[in-house]
């Protein structure tokens, strides 16, 4: 699993549901990324590569990445936590499992765009619950259990998504057709 947050994520919680669970995760979080909350949650923030271990959870901090350094860790992992747009549109390529927190915006705008994106993606509830719980709209530890229960047929869901938008019309395209359209 990759966790690319912001600091206000519940990301304790989400630590401590994973380190009771019955799975064994494997969490690589770059550098700088929920820094305060992994300080918290194991009592020591480790040096890049070193792993701290709670229950059936071990975390270890990577060294920030450029692109295509993180590009290589998006498709490598199972499940991706992604915050932001670079990031989140880099997940989508990605085709793999993620949960994406947008950056919050003033009168909610960000949980509009997230509950815009949920009904394009049509993952199900496990996958809205849990995206709405790590953006603040909910309780993470239920939804967590409900998603991670799923996670298993989750891929084929990702990816098919991916391929959709992989089949649309480019940017650049649309835009010089609706330009010739106006002349």
């Amino acid at each position: 699993v990759t966790l690319f947050c912001y600091p206000d994520a519940p990301i304790a919680e989400w630590l401590a549901a994973v380190a009771g669970g019955a799975r064994a995760y494997r969490v690589l979080v770059p550098e700088s990324t929920a820094d305060a909350a992994l300080q918290a949650f194991f009592g020591a923030l480790p040096a890049p590569g070193q792993p701290l271990r709670r229950g059936r959870l071990q975390v270890q901090r990577v060294p920030f990445l450029d692109h295509d350094g993180y590009d290589r860790l998006l498709w490598s992992a199972d499940l991706n936590f992604v915050r932001g747009e670079d990031s989140w549109i880099r997940a989508h390529w990605a085709a793999r499992p993620f949960v994406w927190q947008p950056y919050v915006q003033a009168e909610d705008a960000h949980r509009v765009k997230l509950r815009a994106f949920l009904d394009r993606l049509a993952a199900g509830e496990p996958v809205d619950a849990l995206m709405q719980a790590w953006s603040g709209a909910g309780a993470l530890a239920p939804a967590w259990q409900r998603f991670e229960a799923e996670l298993p047929g989750l891929e084929p869901v990702y990816r098919d998504f991916s391929a959709r938008l992989a089949r649309q019309t480019d940017l650049a395209t649309r835009l010089v057709e609706f330009c010739a359209d106006r002349l």
